[in-house]
């Protein structure tokens, strides 16, 4: 049987080569078709896992206008000034939707008002370091400038952007990859006085995890001639990681210090809370003290199925001010990047069937014209 199956592959080889030819490319296809289906099942799970499993609660923006929620509160110098006392997004929001079966997890953020003073670091220069360059070598240009003062300046090119989060493993900056983590550890709900900053800025300023900054809150105002005021006393942080930002970041004359991701920094909520009570403090008097406060508060579930299920809970939890809150599925990042992976998906899939068919048919064909040349014999 094998000598006479060898006999039969030499004596029609042109016929065994394109029949190998034939099967080796539907197979090949099919191996391709099936690795990219169960790849990009496991990655959309992942994702899924990821982006797709949290909700969002955040106060309604109309609360903050409304007349019922405004009162006249006197600053230091004597004038009024209407403020929100309405509700909050709270601890107590934060403890009571906790209590829903399959929530596991939460990160509420906030972020600080007044300009966040870096102390003792040289930020990436931006527009206002580039600025105090430009005095100093043409000082005539800007001797008639009464606004925006060299002292003004110098405060603006070391403010940046300060995040306040009780997890910042959880942070949407992170979770999407925006940010990774290069070194060190994440900021926990228990930390105090910690921050993260990013890789460049740590290289720029020769900082190790474990090194100490010094961050005020200052007034930042043009007009008001207190751009140079200290709000309550300086918050010393202990470095405990550096992050690293992904993707292209614009720097230069036109973008300011703190608005360049490089010079972010992330810490614990209680800092932020200290350093937003000085601001307030400093606006409306020493008596003026507001609750805890967050911008946004994430909830995460265990299962992405229950997602819509949960969410429909906590819209009609009677335990908390529902009206005042926007809930809602944080979906968006998890179907945009999904949508895509199906529509390669799809798009690969559909080629390889056109493929498998395609090498079908023709092998089809060619066995029927085998057939059919044996018959006549």
């Amino acid at each position: 049987m094998v000598k006479r199956s060898l006999l039969y592959l030499r004596r029609k080889y042109k016929r065994s080569v394109l029949l190998l030819l034939l099967l080796f490319v539907i197979s090949f296809c099919l191996s391709v078709g099936i690795c990219v289906w169960r790849s990009i099942g496991a990655v959309t799970h992942e994702i899924q896992q990821t982006l797709g499993t949290s909700f969002v609660v955040r106060m309604h923006v109309s609360l903050t206008h409304h007349p019922a929620n405004l009162e006249d509160v006197t600053e230091p110098d004597g004038t009024t000034r209407k403020v929100y006392t309405g509700p909050h997004l709270d601890d107590n929001t934060i403890e009571k939707i906790m209590q829903i079966d399959g929530i596991s997890a939460y990160n509420a953020d906030n972020y600080l008002e007044a300009y966040p003073h870096m102390d003792n670091l040289q930020l990436v220069p931006g527009m206002w370091n580039l600025d105090l360059q430009d005095r100093e070598a043409h000082p005539e240009d800007y001797a008639d400038d009464e606004r925006i003062t060299e002292e003004y300046a110098t405060m603006r090119s070391r403010a940046t952007m300060l995040y306040g989060n009780s997890d910042t493993s959880l942070a949407a900056k992170f979770r999407t990859g925006a940010f990774e983590l290069a070194e060190g550890r994440h900021i926990r709900p228990e930390d105090r006085h910690v921050v993260l900053l990013s890789d460049k800025l740590a290289e720029l300023n020769n900082l190790q995890i474990g090194d100490m900054i010094s961050m005020t809150a200052r007034d930042g105002g043009v007009f008001t001639g207190k751009a140079l005021s200290v709000l309550g006393e300086a918050q010393q942080l202990t470095i405990v990681g550096f992050f690293h930002v992904n993707g292209y970041q614009p720097t230069g004359r036109y973008v300011s210090e703190d608005d360049m991701t490089y010079n972010w920094a992330f810490t614990d909520l209680d800092t932020v809370k200290t350093l937003r009570s000085a601001n307030e403090q400093a606006q409306y008097g020493a008596n003026y003290d507001q609750e805890p406060q967050y911008q946004n508060v994430t909830f995460f579930v265990d299962n992405p199925k229950q997602l819509d299920g949960i969410v429909d809970q906590v819209k009609r939890m009677d335990t908390i001010d529902v009206g005042s809150y926007q809930i809602a599925a944080d979906d968006t990042m998890y179907k945009s990047t999904v949508d895509a992976l199906q529509r390669i998906r799809n798009l690969i899939v559909g080629v390889v069937g056109i493929i498998v068919i395609g090498c079908t048919i023709i092998l089809f064909v060619v066995f029927t014209m085998w057939v059919g040349s044996r018959k006549k014999r």
